[in-house]
């Protein structure tokens, strides 16, 4: 959640009452991961900004409840590299 911390983004929250930032910060915290770094070399890709890109979409998806299962991950991040070539 770089470049603001916890603190930051709950009081930034708190003043303009938007719940979603604390409820996003809560179900980040929650969160675990379906897929790593460590699944995204398996796939052939280098450590650099695209993991982070990757991961951090695939966590959105999660968050949104858009994907569920390892499988899901799998093909969504498949899928991905395919359409980004």
């Amino acid at each position: 959640m770089a470049p603001y911390s916890r603190s930051q983004l709950a009081f930034f929250s708190v003043q303009t009452n938007n719940d979603w930032v604390l409820n996003y910060i809560e179900r980040r915290r929650q969160l675990s991961p379906l897929l790593t770094g460590k699944d995204l070399i398996s796939y052939g890709l280098k450590p650099g900004p695209t993991f982070k890109s990757l991961l951090f979409e695939l966590a959105c998806l999660q968050i949104n409840e858009q994907i569920h299962t390892k499988e899901e991950a799998d093909q969504w991040i498949k899928g991905t590299l395919k359409r980004e070539g």
